[in-house]
């Protein structure tokens, strides 16, 4: 961004895309407006700037290392954003450009979620914010982490085979996906510990004689 640019950038004032920040802003406040562009479509933070667009600058010479520690201590998970100062006359301008987070939801280190609407952030539940990033498919929960402990679920060797021709013949009718092989499963095939949560996008298996070694490696 040259000076130009930035000046112009300045004068159109924050929109859904750019944001003003002094440099005296506490860092749990900028991760709130960083997690707000990563679950929306990314923006630029100027760091010098008030919010009535009058250009203050910045005066610490470790902005560069300060911004990156916020985006991976305050941010979860840790985002990678990109850097520039740019000069405008005696003064020097932080910009901070957050890109487009691949795995949503993020959450601040509150724990809150924010999304970018128009030029301000909003605080949203965990499954507001899902709901509204699945309308236009930007969030994938194939590649979302679940919270919880690990869950071990323990099969006999022939109810993996059961469940091998099982799929087979699901699949041979053009179901659509595999959840609804999940769905369609007898209910003694697995039997889950009481209070545990599934993973999202899939699970790993064991195999176990009948001495309980296992005959695969984990």
């Amino acid at each position: 961004m040259t000076a130009q640019e930035m000046l112009e950038t300045v004068a159109n004032g924050e929109n859904s895309g750019v944001e003003f920040k002094r440099e005296n802003v506490r860092p749990e406040h900028l991760a709130e407006e960083i997690v707000a562009f990563a679950n929306f479509e990314g923006g630029m933070i100027l760091i010098g700037v008030t919010d009535d667009g009058v250009i203050e600058g910045v005066q610490r010479t470790d902005t560069e290392q300060w911004l990156m520690n916020i985006c991976s201590h305050n941010v979860s998970p840790a985002i990678i954003p990109s850097f520039q100062k740019v000069r405008i006359e005696d003064k020097t301008v932080a910009v901070l450009k957050v890109p487009k987070g691949p795995y949503k939801p993020y959450q601040a280190s509150s724990g809150k979620y924010y999304i970018r609407i128009g030029s301000t952030k909003r605080m949203v539940t965990r499954e507001a914010l899902a709901r509204l990033l699945q309308l236009p498919g930007m969030l994938h929960y194939d590649i979302t982490p679940v919270p919880g402990p690990r869950t071990r679920i323990w099969i006999r060797p022939n109810c993996i085979n059961i469940f091998l021709i099982f799929i087979y013949s699901i699949l041979r009718r053009n179901l659509p996906n595999c959840a609804g092989v999940f769905l369609l499963m007898p209910k003694f095939w697995l039997r889950p510990k009481k209070n545990t949560r599934p993973q999202s996008a899939g699970c790993s298996c064991s195999v176990r004689n009948q001495d309980g070694i296992c005959l695969n490696p984990e």
